[in-house]
């Protein structure tokens, strides 16, 4: 299938899709920033980031996303030469999900879009911190299905959650592989 209308599901990745992860990891980081002299990169901080995210979420693939966060936060800080943080800012930090900025047309394409077709979510984030976001920057868009890591026991790029989902939108849906569209950074 190569247009839109040969879709019934559209499934999204919703951060870095349509929340801007990257400037809600900055953000979030800013706490511990602010307390040091040493200027940083946008480009170096997100890459220290991604690489323990990652190396965490091989560790401990059903850890809750933001525990998961809340978890690496010493070692970024550790790795950018920073201040260990307090316990409260690893939980602030881990927290922040919630809070992290949807994309300036995210929220009104959504709306178009659910028009048309089941709106789908495949994230690496817990319900909880999903649940903060939908309610804050993605505005309560109504999604048709939320399928989270923290449901599924995996993190992407694991095959199973992609295994998982189209199992469940066929299940509950009755929509074939051929006619999701997968929307993934």
């Amino acid at each position: 299938m190569t247009n839109l209308s040969d879709y019934r599901l559209l499934c999204f990745d919703v951060y870095g899709t349509l929340i801007d992860w990257e400037s809600g990891i900055i953000a979030a980081l800013e706490p511990i920033l602010s307390k040091s002299t040493t200027q940083f990169t946008r480009e170096h901080l997100l890459e220290t980031y991604h690489e323990l995210e990652s190396t965490q979420q091989t560790a401990t693939p059903d850890l809750p996303y933001s525990d998961l966060l809340s978890a690496i936060h010493p070692t970024l800080t550790a790795r950018l030469g920073l201040n260990p943080p307090s316990d409260e800012e690893s939980r602030e930090f881990g927290n922040s999900v919630g809070t992290w900025p949807a994309f300036p047309d995210t929220v009104d394409a959504l709306r178009r879009l659910s028009k048309h077709y089941k709106l789908v979510v495949l994230s690496n984030v817990d319900r909880a911190s999903f649940a903060k976001s939908n309610a804050g920057s993605l505005q309560s868009v109504p999604f048709d299905m939320i399928l989270t890591a923290q449901d599924i026991g995996s993190y992407k790029p694991d095959p199973r959650n992609f295994e998982f989902m189209l199992s469940a939108v066929k299940r509950e849906f009755g929509v074939e592989p051929g006619q999701v569209g997968i929307k993934s950074v």
